[in-house]
């Protein structure tokens, strides 16, 4: 039986495009759920899988779910929230509380980083609501007991938030007063429409989640969030996600670097702007005016984030750059080098021939793609490939 069965059950009930993300971790699953099941075969699980209803579905999604998360992550976001309540939300705020929203929220980490934030700059707690989500049922727990190890600390985070946990060996212990400031609930984004209807918040932080999403199912996602908040209220991405929101007529990006956020505008002046603005005027309002300024900023932030292994956030960069400029020759490299990494030969060798076909010269993919033949047994290709650099070498020494 085709496992694509299962991938796309798993894409219907959570939006998860396998075919970014790869399918190891979802065949990992597919395993370890096919043992606790006690079913002989892969084909076997599939079958009970699709008999069983939602229930089996929910289970192996829990072991797809690799929480990935630790407090005060990537930082600058957390010093714009301070700085957007201190100077301006305060000013506004007449006789509401502060309403927050962190979805997907994993083991907590996020909100929790929030409900510090804005106990250090003394803000009473009584003015504040913070609501989390997540689809992981498992990391929702989590987050309730508020017990976490060293791996949470991982960040460069101010060492004296710290003094919010009480530090017993291997385990940290969230102070009560914390903990009590968020309200965790377990929910799918995919149905965010009907999980928000009850409230609008002056935030949203949705970080890192649409990357793993269809290109569809990201623009749904958007408009959900948007929807739940107020004209005025800020919208907090990762940093490979802002190609994702610019299409929103709704948000404007806000000019903070490295907290990649953007402001929801009033429906009558997003409607305006729509109509009213040219061509000029659009672009004048992404974060940078000249889309060879994005392709080259995307670009570099991939390459950093191969270096740090994340493949996935690395791909989309790559791919939003490639295509806002299907010509460019370092972004089908960079394609090629991540699915190398992934040992997916077939789509590697695809891409590095794309390379060669755009610059006959480069000597890097040539040597890459030599190493797809010899990976995929492609002695034709080898051999022709080896002509062509012994043609390469006898041009340099004459």
């Amino acid at each position: 039986m085709d496992k694509s069965t299962v991938y796309e059950l798993v894409k219907s009930a959570i939006g998860l495009d396998y075919f970014k993300v790869g399918t190891c971790g979802i065949d990992r699953a597919v395993h370890l759920r096919q043992m606790q099941t006690s079913n002989a075969s892969t084909d076997d699980y599939i079958t009970y899988l699709e008999k069983s209803g939602g229930g089996e579905l929910a289970l192996l999604i829990e072991e797809i779910i690799v929480p990935e998360t630790w407090f005060f992550r990537d930082r600058t976001p957390f010093e714009y929230l301070a700085q957007y309540v201190t100077n301006d939300w305060l000013d506004k705020r007449g006789e509401r509380r502060l309403n927050i929203l962190s979805f997907p929220c994993s083991t907590g980490e996020e909100p929790y980083s929030i409900a510090m934030v804005l106990k250090r700059i003394g803000l009473p707690v009584d003015l504040v609501n913070i609501d989390a989500f997540d689809i992981s049922g498992r990391c929702v727990e989590t987050a309730r007991r508020g017990i976490y190890r060293e791996n949470s600390f991982r960040g460069d985070e101010d060492e004296t938030y710290k003094s919010f946990f009480d530090h017993q060996g291997s385990l940290y212990y969230l102070s009560d007063e914390i903990r009590q400031m968020v309200n965790f609930r377990q929910g799918n984004i995919l149905e965010a429409d009907s999980l928000l209807s009850h409230n609008r918040y002056d935030m949203v932080f949705c970080r890192n989640l649409l990357i793993y999403l269809e290109q569809e199912t990201q623009l749904h996602v958007c408009k959900s969030l948007v929807n739940s908040l107020i004209p005025g209220g800020v919208f907090f991405v990762g940093h490979a996600e802002v190609n994702s929101v610019l299409r929103l007529e709704e948000l404007a990006p806000v000019k903070h670097k490295g907290a990649f956020v953007f402001t929801r505008r009033d429906h009558e002046i997003a409607r305006a702007k729509s109509r009213d603005r040219s061509p000029a005027e659009i672009i004048h309002d992404r974060p940078d005016q000249n889309d060879g300024a994005i392709v080259s900023r995307f670009l570099h932030q991939a390459e950093q984030l191969i270096e740090s292994g994340d493949l996935v956030a690395a791909r989309y960069l790559c791919q939003s750059a490639v295509e806002m400029a299907p010509l460019t020759v370092r972004g089908f490299y960079l394609l090629a080098t991540i699915s190398r990494m992934k040992d997916d030969w077939l789509t590697a060798k695809t891409l590095y021939q794309k390379v060669m076909y755009l610059d006959p010269a480069h000597i890097e993919a040539l040597k890459q793609l030599m190493e797809c033949a010899h990976q995929l047994d492609d002695k034709a290709l080898f051999s022709s490939l080896t002509q062509r650099i012994e043609r390469l070498r006898s041009r340099l020494v004459s």
